[in-house]
């Protein structure tokens, strides 16, 4: 049987979603993470890039970690 880490759990259960609840990405969605920037950074950021710092961190978690993990999890669930 394919056992998945505690780590892993909110993904496995929420699928991709769950990389919010995970204990590993919470602290680069929270707003402390991102509490020295100032607001001209910030502004800067989001004329660049079209989104806030936070929708970005958020949008990358959920792309290159959650997404991924999700679609490991998916397929070790299927070979077994």
């Amino acid at each position: 049987m394919f056992s998945v880490d505690d780590a892993y759990l909110t993904i496995d259960k929420y699928f991709f979603t769950g990389i919010y609840e995970a204990s590993f990405i919470k602290p680069f969605v929270a707003k402390d993470f991102i509490s020295n920037m100032n607001e001209s950074q910030m502004s800067e950021w989001r004329t660049k890039y079209g989104k806030s710092v936070s929708e970005s961190l958020r949008e990358f978690a959920l792309e290159y970690v959650g997404k991924p993990i999700d679609y490991m999890l998916r397929y070790g669930c299927s070979k077994t």
